[in-house]
């Protein structure tokens, strides 16, 4: 996918994003011209269906010094004559110049500008001083025991490697250990504990979950091949808790107030956008800019996964 060409596209598609109600929106939408049959991108599309045939909403942005001129629209026309566009919307940051109004309405294109405000009412569930702050964890299992179950009201404490397997009643392999924490430590109960209960002078966690609520899990002595009953799992491993603020800008976008701002979560750019539309809905987003997925490494000698949550 290419990249974003700038904030006020990624700002543009977050306001599309949380007005699309059922529809989907995507940024840098690749669509097919339908001439050349060329994939061709378009800043922000928001599909959905009406009466059972999909529509494309396009939207292309301009974030200039200056008004869009009406050779920008007319360029625009041109480029969205080719490809399934049953809606076009031109954004911009410094508005129209009076040719591109009058070429625009002529075409049926819609025009929006971005117009800030200092208005402070908005949005009222928001503190007037129009901050946020972002907490954010990040957890990693560096150890993990089971305890397992010996003879009637006997247990025996595990520590357990990444790879080790986890049999059924049947003696069936089903997953590694790793496969079975990873997800524990994206768990929403999970998170919620960690945003709950960290603060940002915790160094540590410490996690245990008992397994009487799920299926049996085993683990298998490696002389005699018996099957012991997991009863409860231990986690352990480094913890980190941040708070990040960020100052919320203001502004209408036609009928929608926006208010949004910039920080960094889990060492990533994030823009969190909140709209209120003509019926006065506010809806949140916090979006993260794209990395190459990093969910464990080494420790000593072997790996386990990690987890991060942020509100």
């Amino acid at each position: 996918m290419p990249q974003r060409s700038n904030d006020f596209q990624r700002l543009i598609y977050l306001i599309k994003h949380n007005l699309a109600g059922d529809s989907v929106a995507t940024e840098s939408a690749m669509l097919t011209d339908m001439i050349s049959n060329e994939k061709v991108e378009v800043d922000v599309c928001v599909e959905g269906n009406v009466a059972g045939e999909r529509i494309n909403v396009c939207v292309e942005c301009r974030d200039r010094s200056r008004k869009a001129d009406r050779n920008w629209v007319l360029e625009m026309k041109a480029k969205h004559d080719r490809l399934p566009t049953n809606m076009l919307i031109l954004a911009t940051s410094k508005g129209f110049s009076k040719g591109a109004l009058e070429v625009a309405r002529d075409y049926g294109i819609r025009t929006l500008t971005l117009e800030e405000t200092e208005d402070l009412a908005f949005p009222e569930k928001l503190a007037s001083e129009m901050a946020l702050w972002v907490h954010t964890v990040s957890v990693r299992a560096e150890k993990v025991v089971f305890e397992v179950e010996l003879d009637e009201g006997v247990v025996e404490r595990v520590i357990v490697s990444p790879d080790q397997y986890i049999f059924d009643g049947d003696g069936a392999m089903q997953i590694t250990a790793i496969e079975l924490v990873h997800p524990l430590l994206h768990a929403k109960a999970a998170q919620d504990y960690f945003l709950d209960n960290g603060k940002p002078d915790h160094v540590w966690f410490d996690l245990t979950w008992s397994t009487s609520d799920v299926p049996p899990m085993y683990l298998q002595r490696i002389t005699t091949k018996e099957l012991r009953r997991i009863k409860s799992i231990y986690i352990k491993g480094p913890f980190s808790y941040t708070v990040n603020g960020l100052k919320l800008r203001r502004a209408k976008l036609g009928q929608v107030h926006v208010a949004w701002g910039k920080t960094v979560v889990l060492e990533r750019d994030a823009m969190v956008v909140v709209t209120r539309d003509e019926h006065g809905v506010e809806t949140f987003s916090l979006n993260l800019a794209k990395e190459e997925p990093r969910v464990s490494r080494e420790v000593e000698g072997s790996s386990f996964a990690g987890g991060s949550a942020s509100r």
